[in-house]
């Protein structure tokens, strides 16, 4: 027999020898607790099976360069999960998913069922916001932007595009920071299909150095561009 949860072998009724039992399930319940697992995502996305799962506290993963995914078994479990790579991070559980962002860390809970996953708390491990330097003049915003603060350096005009969710599958509620640390001003472009809302009176276009703006994503097509402040 072995515990529901973490599978850690019981001790039966007249057993000989309980203490090597009972020593192998300590040993057990301190790597649940406190030791990690190390997931390469360089290859290709990873799985990790009930025994795995259980046996680490910490899945650590590393080599995601483009976009991956960990997913976890159908068990109860509170875990943590580091993001190593230069990539967001797909942490999935059936049809739910949760992304961490590159360089953080987010503590989960799996419930057991199907699709049952859940953020606990979030942050750690790296820069909580992340900073992006843009020398050229054009760019069409990636999944690794997200919640970042993008600066435009450009002494020339700078044209930031926003994606069609096809392209690029944003989460609803994403946020990137911009500013023009350049000269030339940034214009906000909309990709194929795409509403970007400027504010009330406002444009889609940074006029000057120092001005500052902040995409937020509403809709599978459609963001809010808030701020657009000029320094003086």
């Amino acid at each position: 027999m072995t515990t529901p949860i973490l599978g850690i072998p019981e001790l039966a009724d007249g057993q000989i020898d309980q203490f090597a039992t009972a020593n192998e399930a300590f040993r057990a319940l301190e790597a649940a607790g406190n030791d990690f697992r190390a997931a390469d995502l360089s290859s290709g996305n990873v799985t990790l099976t009930a025994a795995q799962f259980a046996g680490d506290v910490l899945i650590r993963c590393s080599g995601n360069t483009v976009a991956r995914t960990l997913t976890v078994p159908a068990a109860k479990r509170l875990f943590a999960v580091h993001n190593g790579g230069s990539w967001p991070l797909t942490v999935a559980r059936g049809s739910t998913s949760i992304s961490v962002p590159a360089g953080e860390a987010r503590l989960l809970y799996a419930d057991g069922t199907a699709s049952g996953l859940m953020s606990v708390a979030g942050g750690g491990g790296g820069d909580a916001l992340g900073i992006v330097t843009e020398s050229t003049t054009s760019r069409t915003l990636s999944l690794n932007d997200a919640g970042k603060y993008l600066r435009c350096t450009s002494s020339s005009a700078t044209t930031v595009e926003v994606p069609p969710n096809s392209a690029v599958a944003f989460a609803i509620g994403t946020q990137i920071h911009i500013r023009d640390a350049g000269l030339g001003g940034v214009t906000i472009a909309q990709g194929s299909g795409v509403t970007v809302n400027p504010p009330a009176g406002g444009t889609l276009v940074l006029a000057g150095e120092g001005a500052t703006a902040t995409l937020v994503k509403i809709a599978t097509n459609s963001w809010d561009l808030m701020g657009q402040v000029v320094a003086l």
